[in-house]
């Protein structure tokens, strides 16, 4: 049932002499400068921290800045969770990644209208605002990073591309005069670790007191491109920015110039920047802890560098107990304290938050009828098996005939677990580190493949994701030996920083990228009965598979991320054949620990190079690849420079020539051939599309067009990006250029890959 909001104190100030920073009819200019004039000094200084308390004089309700929405509203109870975010980018698919944010923000509106109407004074607490900390689009450049899972994955395009989507949908403003919620692109910047564990070292929170080293090269192509493309907001970006605990090049990234001269100058960013939480106070040191940048010497120091960098939100208690011994000190001055007052009062004024109740667009959204509705179930559950990555098939065991077999064994530590299903951040909890709510159907693996198989399905869990423990071994053995296949689904667990088992977290990097415990040995004991197995990893960053691959290895392969609330029949729906797997992946697949570099240095081209991008080595699964049910077939590949127009136009034919219908993720790689770079990536992901293609459709055209910038890279020597004169080579194709992975067939048809070299 609709209803609408109670009305609040907001409401009853309604009338002709309501003071005019609560008058909607007013420009918000003149609103935010009414109110600016009668705030104190004192009440100024409390408006600039995310938990920001009423001020009852001049009938402003308490404010809680900080809500969380990494796939789907977390920490506020039932909600509809997606995959988390590394698997939804292996979706390649900005249209469906654009309806999640619709539904992300039209949940978080419902759950702030709720909250609104049950105070009457109008205050909203803990996780009940309209300001989501979230995308995190941070690049993973080592799969060990624990918060790889809430980001879009390993390479700057798709997620420059997806998290833009995913910031727009959540911002749309659905034919009103306001977003629904406002987004938030984190962290600014360079953030890519949590602890230092996998160099030996002992410190679980050295993301604190980190200092990173950064090349103008390793910025500008890597770790900046993202926070360009989500951060101009007069072009749908982010209305937040949100700084990060590390320094770069020696400054705290919350008091880094380039939060000026950069986003702002550069990017064109005019909303507001938040610290993360409690970056501003270790931008000093603790001695207790040992963590913090020793940049500052007190508080006050560090608040006034946060204020005079252009942080405008302290998530944290920093401002509010220091800028006035700041302001006393000369550090600041009230001027600078009043440019962030009016950012934050703008934003604040322009979602609604200031406006009575019968003036709000989105006044009938509720949680009774807004919530995990069905078709948000249902576009969980597309986006989960469009996540999901085919990455072996031998024989084509998959899919699965259900008609031709009459018992399954499904095995495996994350065949029936309801948390493996959730990332951190997570919806259907009440806050950081609870358990799922009951209230809230959360679908595993086992119940997908009941649900979707007629026949007998039996169920061993077998072994731990990380013990020793072997004495699950013999019954889940004797269970497979009965069965036509086996279904193992194994791999990872999260937990938001601690949680059973958990081994990939916020403060917890892995150290081995491995699957831990035994169970590399428990699928190689199943394998060893003779019974076709099919291995479903469930993770949030990618795990080396090597010893159970190979020839005579497992016969399917599928990498199904953290899935969602749907999840179990996305596995379902790709293993019976209800759906034509079409992910790629969004992280490469490493052999083992040796191909990666040194874990705390962030350069990009160190070692064997890092991502796709810069990896000489040869993967076990390479970014970008994935299997699917059909054979496609590209032709006529035509790369042409359109003089005067400042572009090129790369454009193809592609044609299904057998198998079930579904769609195709065509990809378009840029390698740069000259030797003027500082240091060129070996393939750059440029732009992808997604195709759907029947066998009886004939060829379809795909077109891209790329303009001269986005082939821009950093000269040798030079700090900033420009067109560099040489030989580029343009590859188009379902995968990217070069090898696949270390078992992959490179004559497979799937893999076909059509490159031209174009002179610019």
């Amino acid at each position: 049932m609709k209803f609408a909001l109670a009305i609040t104190f907001l409401a009853a100030n309604c009338s002709a002499s309501q003071p005019p920073w609560l008058d909607p009819t007013l420009p918000t200019d003149q609103r935010v400068s009414s109110l600016m004039d009668e705030l104190t000094l004192a009440e100024t200084i409390s408006q600039l921290g995310t938990d920001s308390p009423a001020i009852g004089r001049l009938s402003v309700p308490a404010y809680s800045w900080w809500s969380e929405g990494a796939h789907g509203v977390a920490w506020g109870g039932k909600a509809t969770v997606f995959p988390a975010l590394v698997g939804v980018a292996s979706s390649f698919n900005a249209d469906s990644v654009y309806e999640m944010g619709r539904v992300i923000g039209k949940e978080g509106r419902a759950k702030h209208n709720d909250a609104r109407a049950q105070n009457q004074n109008g205050d909203t607490g803990d996780f009940q605002g309209l300001d989501f900390f979230a995308p995190n689009v941070n690049i993973v450049r080592d799969v060990r990073w624990g918060r790889g899972q809430e980001t879009f994955g390993e390479d700057p395009v798709l997620t420059s591309i997806l998290a833009k989507s995913l910031i727009m949908g959540m911002q749309s403003k659905e034919n009103t005069d306001r977003p629904m919620v406002y987004a938030t692109s984190k962290h600014f910047f360079a953030y890519n670790f949590e602890s230092d564990f996998a160099d030996g070292g002992h410190d679980p929170q050295a993301r604190l007191s980190a200092n990173v080293n950064v090349t103008n090269a390793d910025l500008l192509q890597t770790y900046l491109p993202a926070f360009r493309a989500t951060t101009n907001t007069s072009d749908g970006g982010a209305y937040s920015v949100m700084c990060s605990y590390n320094s770069v090049n020696g400054i705290p990234a919350c008091a880094h110039p380039a939060l000026k001269n950069t986003l702002r100058s550069e990017f064109d960013f005019d909303g507001y920047v938040v610290s993360d939480c409690g970056a501003i106070g270790w931008m000093g040191f603790d001695p207790d802890s040992g963590w913090g940048h020793n940049y500052t010497n007190d508080d006050a120091e560090s608040s006034a560098a946060g204020i005079l960098a252009g942080v405008d939100l302290c998530c944290g208690s920093e401002y509010l107990d220091s800028l006035q011994d700041a302001l006393d000190r000369g550090l600041v001055t009230e001027g600078q304290l009043r440019i962030s007052m009016k950012r934050l009062l703008t934003h604040r004024i322009k979602v609604g938050l200031l406006d009575p109740v019968e003036s709000d667009p989105f006044a009938n959204i509720n949680s009774a009828d807004d919530i995990d509705t069905a078709e948000s179930r249902r576009l969980a559950r597309l986006i989960a098996t469009e996540s999901m990555v085919l990455l072996k098939n031998e024989g084509d065991i998959l899919p699965l005939n259900g008609d031709k077999l009459k018992k399954i064994a499904v095995l495996g530590p994350n065949a029936a677990r309801k948390d493996v299903l959730l990332s951190n951040y997570p919806g259907c909890t009440s806050g950081p580190g609870a358990e799922p709510s009951e209230e809230c159907e959360l679908i595993t693996a086992l119940e997908g493949i009941q649900k979707g198989f007629d026949g007998e399905v039996v169920y061993e869990m077998g072994v731990d994701i990380d013990t020793n423990r072997t004495d699950g071994f013999a019954t889940a053995i004797d269970l497979a030996t009965s069965a036509d296949v086996a279904i193992i689904v194994a791999g990872l667990i999260t937990c938001q920083e601690t949680g059973d088992q958990c081994q990939e977290a916020e403060a917890f990097d892995r150290t081995k990228i491995d699957l831990p415990g035994r169970q590399e040995q428990f699928v190689e004991a199943l394998v060893a009965t003779g019974v076709p197995v099919i291995l479903v990893l469930l993770s949030g960053a990618t795990v080396s598979v090597t010893n159970v691959v190979g020839e005579g290895g497992v016969k399917g392969l599928i990498q199904g991320w953290y899935p969602g609330e749907e999840g179990g029949n996305a596995i379902a729906d790709i293993i019976f054949g209800r759906a034509n797997p079409s992910g790629r992946l969004s992280e490469t697949i490493f052999q083992s620990l040796d191909d990666l570099p040194e874990y705390l240095s962030l350069g990009m081209s160190e070692g064997k190079g890092r991502t796709h991008r810069y990896f000489s080595g040869e993967s076990l699964y390479s970014f970008g690849y994935g299997l699917t049910y059909s054979r496609r077939e590209y032709s006529e590949l035509q790369v042409q420079k359109k003089e005067g127009e400042g572009e090129v136009r790369i454009s193809a034919k592609l044609e299904q020539t057998s198998g079930m219908d579904g769609e195709e993720v065509v990809q378009l790689y840029v390698q740069y051939l000259g030797n003027e770079a500082e240091v060129a990536p070996l393939r750059e992901l440029k732009n992808f599309t997604r195709i759907a293609l029947t066998s009886e459709g004939g060829k379809v055209a795909v077109e891209f067009v790329l303009g001269m910038e986005e082939l821009w890279l950093v000269g040798k020597g030079e700090d900033e990006l420009r067109l560099l004169e040489g030989e580029y080579k343009f590859s188009l194709g379902g995968v990217g250029p070069g090898s696949q992975g270390k078992f992959v067939n490179e004559g497979d048809a799937n893999l076909q890959i059509l490159e031209e070299v174009l002179t610019i």
